[in-house]
């Protein structure tokens, strides 16, 4: 059981540790997307694909860990979890301290990770908005409406005819 509490711990160790090389490429990623790097943008999103790899394992691992250990204590797999394998190492002071501390701070960098990665979905939402309002604009100023443009016969006359060079009068209205 001692076995398996350690491995516990040290794969929520690496995993927390993981986890914090993805929390800080979040916060690199957070600059680039501000500065429109989109090749910088492409890089950091594959080194971080890397390590969010090694996430998966590393969760799979504990999984199975807990799995194990639910096993041996003969507790229901699917219903246990860390914190509960805390509270039964209670008197197991150095381990219980160890594993806890290990739970805590995974669950603050992904905590801390989780706001990061927000603020750079909507940074990437507010540029993409951008994008589409530039898009528009432009697309605007190329189709001008062909409303309300009538000479005094009731035809549609064309855009062009009411947009003089500037200071031009036209004397045949």
């Amino acid at each position: 059981m001692a076995s398996l509490i350690e491995e516990l711990i040290t794969v929520m160790q690496k995993e927390e540790e993981e986890y914090r090389i993805i929390y800080d490429l979040a916060k690199k990623k957070t600059g680039i997307i501000v500065s429109n790097d989109i090749e910088a943008l492409k890089e950091l999103s594959r080194i971080e694909q890397d390590h969010l790899s090694k996430v998966v394992n590393y969760e799979k691992k504990r999984i199975d860990v807990v799995k194990d250990i639910a096993i041996v204590l003969n507790k229901d797999v699917k219903t246990l979890k860390v914190k509960d394998i805390i509270t039964l190492l209670q008197n197991q002071k150095k381990e219980q301290k160890q594993l806890s501390e290990a739970r805590d701070k995974l669950k603050v960098i992904l905590r801390d990770l989780e706001r990061t990665n927000e603020l750079n979905k909507n940074l990437i939402k507010e540029s993409l908005d951008m994008i589409e309002f530039n898009l528009n604009l432009v697309k605007g100023a190329h189709q001008l409406p062909q409303t309300a443009n009538y000479s005094k016969s009731a035809a549609n006359v064309p855009n062009s005819a009411y947009f003089q060079p500037y200071g031009g009068f036209d004397a045949k209205q």
